[in-house]
């Protein structure tokens, strides 16, 4: 009698475990993206390209602005830290992105993705960029 309750007990605890498992990577899986208007501008005689994306997995927003610089004649400012040269503001906010990921780099060109945690939606933001001089980059 013992044993069966002791087993109707640990097939309960698996079944409650199974359920929350599945349960969570069902929400994992729904990510919703949103990509955002491209914008391409000349920046220090350089050619910067913005792409971003919002994503929202469940409780996490994060806005992801895959940037390609190309220099032919300023080929120093694609080896700066674009995680300590950036941020964005929205409202009276004000972020640094979490991580600079460089994709490609050449001679004269590098493709990279700034990440950065937010904790709302945000539909209008600046992206400040600090490279030899300041600059704005305006979504709305």
């Amino acid at each position: 009698m013992a044993i069966k309750k002791m087993v109707l007990i640990f097939m309960v605890i698996i079944g409650v475990i199974t359920v929350f498992g599945i349960k969570n990577v069902i929400e994992n899986k729904q990510t919703i993206k949103e990509v955002l208007t491209k914008k391409e501008t000349i920046l220090d005689e350089s050619q910067f390209i913005f792409n971003p994306i919002l994503e929202k997995n469940g409780s996490n927003n994060e806005l992801k602005i895959l940037v390609e610089i190309t220099s032919y004649m300023n080929p120093e400012i694609l080896q700066f830290n674009y995680k300590e040269q950036s941020m964005i503001e929205f409202g009276n906010i004000i972020l640094q992105p979490s991580k600079w990921t460089i994709l490609e780099q050449s001679k004269y060109k590098v493709i990279g993705q700034l990440t950065f945690e937010l904790n709302k939606r945000v539909e209008q933001f600046k992206l400040k960029l600090f490279t030899y001089s300041d600059h704005e980059i305006h979504w709305n």
